[in-house]
């Protein structure tokens, strides 16, 4: 019966994978890190705005600057603590044992989302906000 087991999930894993390789495969879009800025510190979260050398000749520097701009101001929002809600959302946790957070984003993770959706909003070529 364990033998079993194991071969239906070592079955499993492989097909995953060879699906994983084949979205890859049809997926067209490269993918480029852009390096984090420490500059002012681990906190708060900032990305470089200097062009990757993957991307010259893809997108002009300005407007990756404002891009990049665009997602750093998105992060340091994020990263407020001042916030009274958040203070309630820790709070909330805290008392719930963290339960609450299954059932409802944080607000690092809604600043998350958005800025997803900022990002992909730029992909398909609308301006940054």
């Amino acid at each position: 019966m364990l033998m079993a087991k194991r071969d239906v999930v070592g079955s499993s894993h492989a097909s995953h994978s060879a699906r994983s390789a084949d979205r890859c495969r049809r997926d067209r879009r490269q993918r480029v890190f852009v390096q984090r800025d420490y500059a002012a510190g681990a906190r708060p979260v900032r990305f470089d705005t200097r062009l990757p050398e993957a991307l010259s000749g893809r997108v002009g520097p300005r407007m990756f600057e404002r891009v990049v701009e665009g997602i750093n101001a998105r992060l340091a929002v994020a990263e407020e603590s001042s916030n009274c809600a958040v203070c309630c959302e820790g709070l909330l946790g805290c008392l719930t044992g963290y339960a609450v957070f299954l059932c409802m984003d944080t607000h690092y993770e809604k600043v998350l989302h958005n800025v997803a959706e900022f990002i992909e909003d730029q992909v398909r070529g609308e301006r940054p906000n």
